[in-house]
């Protein structure tokens, strides 16, 4: 499991993003981590969750909190 992180800002945003919104500025992936204590600095910026299941990746939506 990984996250995905966007370069771009989104200061008075709350919620999902789209997925070419997010990725305007481009992103940079975050992790793995070998456990669930391990977090991504994404105050302001849009973040997603990604892993890699029976060889497929699968990521959610672009999430600004």
């Amino acid at each position: 499991m990984w996250v995905d992180r966007s370069f771009r800002k989104f200061p008075n945003t709350k919620g999902i993003v789209s997925d070419a919104n997010a990725k305007r500025d481009g992103w940079k992936m975050c992790g793995s981590w070998p456990n669930r204590t391990e977090s991504v600095y994404n105050a302001e910026y849009a973040a997603r969750a990604c892993a890699e299941l029976s060889g497929v990746t699968k990521c959610g939506k672009w999430y600004v909190d």
